[in-house]
């Protein structure tokens, strides 16, 4: 997986976890296998009072040509899917 690749496709802004909180970028640079993470800090009733954790989100203004290049450049083949779908739904 090409790292840099795989972050040119993910939001700066990670929006709000389903509690409303901030959400911030985590990355784990001792792993290849879900390396990125959206994260907030606040304890969640549902997780057992551990922070939100899940996939980042897709820079919402990436183009079909930067999520090809992406793609070409070796990124992780799941934020690609989810970038094409992203892209798909906006109709570009």
């Amino acid at each position: 997986m090409n790292i840099a690749a795989t972050r040119s496709l993910i939001d700066d802004d990670q929006g709000l976890c389903p509690e409303g909180h901030p959400c911030h970028l985590i990355e784990r640079s001792d792993l290849d296998c879900d390396r990125f993470l959206r994260e907030c800090h606040e304890p969640h009733p549902e997780t057992e009072g551990e922070p939100y954790q899940g996939m980042p989100l897709v820079r919402w203004e990436a183009t079909r040509d930067e999520i090809e290049a992406a793609a070409t450049a070796g990124a992780d083949p799941v934020f690609i899917d989810e970038a094409r779908s992203w892209a798909d739904d906006q109709g570009r």
